[in-house]
């Protein structure tokens, strides 16, 4: 989610929630950040023996994870172009399966069923982005596409963590230049103590409007 706060953009990194175990977040596109900015961070501990908390800010390059589209034995002449793996690409083979002439389903052999592609509407979803656009001969039901992807590849950012969260409220900031991070980004959460330790938090990116 991303608010327009004057001349600086806001972007959720982590809607306020539980977390009760070590994870990331989901990936999103951060090309509308740039320049000096900061992430903020709201957390406090709710379970546990000696909760402790680590958040980090991870990236992954603007690479394109896409190995192949190849069209099946179709009768529609149209095309699957535009091809590019999102933030939470993994290895897999998305099948594209023509529905009709302008619907098409779209199933991950990894993440299972995305939402459904329209014929002519970039299709973007956090795991594959294309364009089918229709040919001289229509589409017709049980025409397909196989785009195979490898899995994205996120890396610590550099300074950019927030590290020793135990027991209290707390609001914390750091700076972040965004123009040095790459495209993608995603919190990742390290949780330590007993006792089923959780913790409440809160993360989002501020800077410049791109």
């Amino acid at each position: 989610m991303m608010d327009i706060i004057g001349d600086s953009t806001i972007t959720t990194l982590q809607a306020p929630a539980s977390i009760a175990a070590s994870s990331n977040t989901a990936g999103i596109d951060a090309r509308s950040l740039a320049g000096q900015g900061g992430l903020i961070l709201t957390g406090y501990a709710t379970a546990g023996t000696n909760p402790t908390l680590a958040v980090k800010l991870q990236a992954a390059p603007d690479g394109d994870v896409v190995t192949s589209v190849t069209p099946g034995t179709n009768t529609g002449t149209g095309t699957c172009t535009q091809v590019y793996g999102g933030p939470d690409a993994v290895a897999e083979t998305i099948t594209v399966t023509l529905s009709n002439a302008t619907t098409a389903t779209v199933v991950g052999s990894v993440s299972g069923p995305l939402a459904d592609a329209t014929v002519g509407t970039l299709y973007q979803s956090s795991k594959v982005e294309f364009m089918l656009t229709a040919g001289g001969t229509a589409f017709e039901s049980a025409d397909t596409f196989a785009i195979i992807t490898t899995a994205r590849t996120y890396a610590d950012v550099a300074g950019a963590a927030f590290t020793g969260l135990t027991t209290n409220r707390s609001v914390q900031k750091i700076g972040v230049n965004f123009d040095q991070v790459n495209r993608f980004l995603r919190v990742n959460y390290v949780l330590g103590g007993t006792v089923s330790p959780a913790y409440a938090v809160a993360v989002a990116a501020i800077s410049a409007v791109q």
